[in-house]
């Protein structure tokens, strides 16, 4: 799985910054991509909704068929969600508990980390 991060614009997500596999088969979505919002995924999920109580949201096959992706909020210290970030990778490569019990606890580690960063800025 490979990191993406993503923020709202209206009704869009917009791709920040990304991570690429090596891997031929991969999850890809380029810096740049702007995304309804409507498509759903899981990152769409913590832009716009409240993030369950284990920090993270997950997706599988939900905006493309056959990718899961699990996502996390990056927040001011407002507890304001300013960007998402997310782990997306082919459903092939992840178990059958799915990308959240997989990677949940990292994703959200690593945006509490990015949250902590802008506190401390």
């Amino acid at each position: 799985m490979r990191p993406r991060s993503w923020v709202r614009r209206g009704e869009h997500r917009l791709c920040l910054a990304g991570v690429d596999s090596p891997a031929e088969l991969r999850a890809s979505v380029p810096v740049g991509t702007l995304l309804p919002l409507a498509a759903g995924g899981s990152a769409a999920r913590v832009l716009t909704e409240p993030t369950p109580a284990q920090g993270w949201v997950e997706s599988v096959s939900r905006r493309t068929p056959g990718l899961c992706s699990v996502s996390a909020p990056i927040q001011r210290p407002t507890g304001e969600t300013v960007a998402a970030l997310c782990l997306s990778a082919p459903v092939i490569r992840v178990d059958e508990t799915g990308p959240g019990a997989a990677y949940g606890g990292l994703i959200v580690s690593a945006a509490a980390q990015l949250s902590d960063s802008l506190r401390n800025s």
